[in-house]
C-alpha cells in the first residue's frame, strides 16, 4: 500500500504581499472541502510568526478569519503544524507595506537563544490561535 501526506504552506507571499483572504483563507478552504470530500486528511504549515505580526499590527482584516479556519481544520481532523520564517519576527508595517528584517532571513544563522525566542513566540501564537491559551517559552 502507498501511503501519502499531504501538505499546505499556510502563508501570503515571501514579501508580505497580498491579501490573507485571497492566499490563504478562500484556497484552503476549497482545498479542504476536496479533501474533506475523499476524507483525507492534510498538513497545514501554520506561518505562526507572519500571522502573528500581521494580526498585531491589524494589516489584514482577515487575520480572524485565519484563526477561525484554522480552528475549524483542526475540528475536521487535519494537522495544524508550525511554519516558520524568521524575518517576520522583527518585521514592521510602513505605509500599507511589511518591512521584513532579512538580517533574521534563516534559523541557521542565529543565535541559539534567538532561534528558541522566535520558535518559543511561534508555537505561543499558534496554541493561542488555536484556542489552547498561550504557551510558556
Amino acid at each position: 500500500m502507498v501511503s501519502f501526506i499531504f501538505t499546505l504552506d499556510y502563508e501570503i507571499y515571501g514579501n508580505g504581499c497580498g491579501s490573507l483572504r485571497e492566499l490563504v483563507v478562500d484556497p484552503t478552504e476549497r482545498l479542504a472541502e476536496v479533501f474533506q470530500r475523499h476524507q483525507a486528511p492534510i498538513v497545514v504549515f501554520a506561518e505562526a510568526v507572519e500571522l502573528a505580526r500581521i494580526k498585531e499590527a491589524q494589516s489584514d482584516p482577515a487575520i480572524a478569519g485565519v484563526e477561525e479556519q484554522l480552528r475549524l481544520l483542526r475540528a475536521a481532523g487535519h494537522e495544524i503544524a508550525l511554519h516558520l520564517h524568521p524575518k517576520w519576527s522583527r518585521a514592521q508595517f510602513r505605509n500599507g507595506f511589511w518591512e521584513l528584517d532579512y538580517s533574521e532571513y534563516t534559523l541557521c544563522v542565529l543565535h541559539v537563544d534567538r532561534i528558541a525566542r522566535v520558535v518559543a513566540d511561534a508555537l505561543g501564537y499558534l496554541c493561542e490561535a488555536l484556542g489552547e491559551g498561550r504557551s510558556s517559552p
